[in-house]
């Protein structure tokens, strides 16, 4: 039985960086303060537990946890479906699914958190005249480069 996650501390932080970045980078003076805020607090959330033993955090709990955020994401689109454009809810949707992926601890889920991340990224220079844009993007790339 494995007692620790596979990846290591100091990658996964990466990822929390480039995930908070790429938050950051696509939400920033463009949503809710109150929903950008929560997602970059449900990223640190995750990471967090995600460092807890599987002795006190057993993998089938980090799977119950992945489905209920799931079924909150589902929850999600479907009140804001009629007040937001579709594309807008999906991006809202991804934003909420990330930080689950930080839960199993594997190479394979944090590859599609850089995934994720790239797509909320994209998205975010769509809408590049926003101050905080240029300095969360050029983290996210230099991140996903080193």
């Amino acid at each position: 039985m494995r007692h620790s996650p596979e990846i290591s501390w100091s990658l996964q932080s990466k990822y929390l960086i480039i995930f908070i970045a790429a938050v950051v980078c696509a939400f920033w003076m463009r949503f809710e303060p109150n929903f950008t805020f929560a997602c970059m607090g449900a990223g640190v959330f995750f990471f967090l537990l995600s460092r807890l033993p599987l002795n006190w955090f057993p993998s089938w709990f980090r799977q119950i946890l992945q489905i209920g955020l799931a079924a909150l994401g589902v929850y999600w689109v479907q009140g804001r479906l009629g007040e937001i454009p579709m594309d807008t809810c999906f991006i809202e949707l991804t934003a909420i699914l990330l930080p689950g992926l930080f839960l199993g601890g594997t190479m394979r889920e944090h590859n599609l958190l850089w995934l994720g991340c790239l797509g909320l990224t994209g998205y975010g220079g769509m809408f590049p005249a926003r101050s905080a844009f240029l300095s969360s993007f050029l983290v996210v790339v230099a991140g996903s480069i080193l």
